[in-house]
């Protein structure tokens, strides 16, 4: 394979709109960017969302329904049917923004992206809740409702909250209540590709892997476990010399710690492989 099968001049564009779109806040733009959604349909989908919001906004006119997160459940989970997909969650359909948005199913986190995406267009106040194993929202401001986007809207206690991540993990993992506390958008993204590299892992699609990576490398370039993941994959794939390059960028800029000397044994292994096969 070669590595102009694995990054084109297109993907380089979508990395750069990724860039802008973590930079100016904008997660609709972020999550196109990432799914690699043409011009067109990238503003198709924003004008859908459009559409839903001023829909929870006259429902919470002409209806007297003051309350956001009962507006929002009303047009998304009643009318439209936006709920998780629990007969295969793992798909990456369930992590691309337009797919989920043309099937009404996703995983919590891309239900939250759109339920907070409408509710924004309908002058509502959204933040994401990345709790550990489940991602909710809270609608309203700091002492706002706490919703399950995943479960039709459901309202959520702190009770309840503390029940999901106990029976999502068990003993993993001890309650604190900062896991109801809003995260940024570059945090909110990240999730959403490290999902996606788990979904493109389980169903061997090393070529989707190894793109999901590098963006998220240029999310987080100061991650090593991510960069020497970058580096395993772009080996595995067959771009031995990129492989070489991102190990030699390794070492130097993790000098002196465990992931550089990591980084210094795969780059002679593949030096080794190089030499063999030359």
């Amino acid at each position: 394979m070669q590595i102009v099968e694995l990054w084109s001049v297109e993907d380089d564009a979508r990395l750069d709109a990724f860039r802008r779109a973590v930079e100016y806040d904008d997660l609709c733009g972020a999550l196109l960017a990432i799914e690699g959604v043409a011009p067109h349909k990238a503003e198709a989908a924003r004008a859908q969302i459009q559409i839903w919001g001023d829909w929870v906004a006259a429902e919470m006119r002409t209806r007297s329904v003051g309350d956001p997160a009962s507006a929002l459940a009303h047009v998304l989970s009643a009318q439209l049917d936006f709920r998780g997909d629990e007969e295969d969650y793992h798909h990456p359909d369930n992590s691309r923004l337009t797919v989920v948005s043309r099937r009404r199913r996703g995983l919590p986190i891309l239900l939250s992206a759109v339920w907070a995406l409408v509710a924004e267009r309908a002058g509502v106040e959204a933040h994401g809740i990345g709790m550990p194993g489940h991602f909710i929202l809270r609608l309203g401001g700091p002492e706002g409702t706490l919703v399950d986007p995943f479960n039709r809207g459901q309202r959520l206690s702190v009770e309840a909250c503390q029940q999901i991540v106990g029976q999502l993990l068990g003993d993993q993992v001890s309650w604190d209540d900062r896991f109801l506390e809003p995260i940024d958008l570059p945090a909110w993204v990240e999730r959403v590709l490290r999902n996606l590299v788990a979904s493109h892992h389980r169903a061997d699609e090393m070529v989707q892997l190894y793109q999901t990576t590098r963006f998220l490398v240029a999310l987080r370039p100061d991650q090593p476990e991510t960069i020497m993941l970058h580096g395993r994959l772009a080996e595995e794939v067959g771009a031995h010399g990129e492989a070489m390059d991102i190990y030699t960028d390794a070492m130097q800029r993790f000098s002196g710690t465990a992931h550089a000397q990591q980084a210094a044994r795969r780059r002679a292994e593949v030096a080794t492989r190089l030499e063999r096969l030359n």
